[in-house]
C-alpha cells in the first residue's frame, strides 16, 4: 500500500496483512445504532488514548486496543445470538 512505503520493509508488510484482515472481515451491515454508538465511543477512546498518552509503552497502547475490540467483538456476537441486555440506552 502507497501509505507504507516510507515504512522499513518488516513493517510494511506487517502493516499491510494487518490492514488485509480489517478489509476482509470488516461489515457494519446489520449494525444496531446502540452499537454504532458504542463503537464510536470506543474507537474515540483508543485514539484519545494514543494522542493525551504518548509517553505509554506501545505494549500498553495494544493492550487496551486488544481489549476494545474484544469489546467490539462481544457486541457483534451478542447481536447475533439476540442478547441485547447491554446496549447503551
Amino acid at each position: 500500500m502507497e501509505q507504507y512505503e516510507d515504512q522499513p520493509t518488516e513493517l510494511r508488510e506487517y502493516l499491510t496483512e494487518a490492514e488485509a484482515v480489517v478489509t476482509e472481515w470488516y461489515s457494519r451491515a446489520g449494525v444496531e445504532a446502540s452499537h454504532e454508538s458504542n463503537i464510536d465511543k470506543l474507537s474515540a477512546l483508543l485514539g484519545l488514548s494514543a494522542v493525551m498518552e504518548p509517553e505509554k509503552p506501545f505494549a500498553a497502547f495494544q493492550d487496551a486496543a486488544r481489549l476494545y475490540l474484544i469489546a467490539a467483538f462481544q457486541m457483534g456476537r451478542a447481536q447475533a445470538y439476540g442478547d441485547h441486555s447491554r446496549d447503551s440506552e
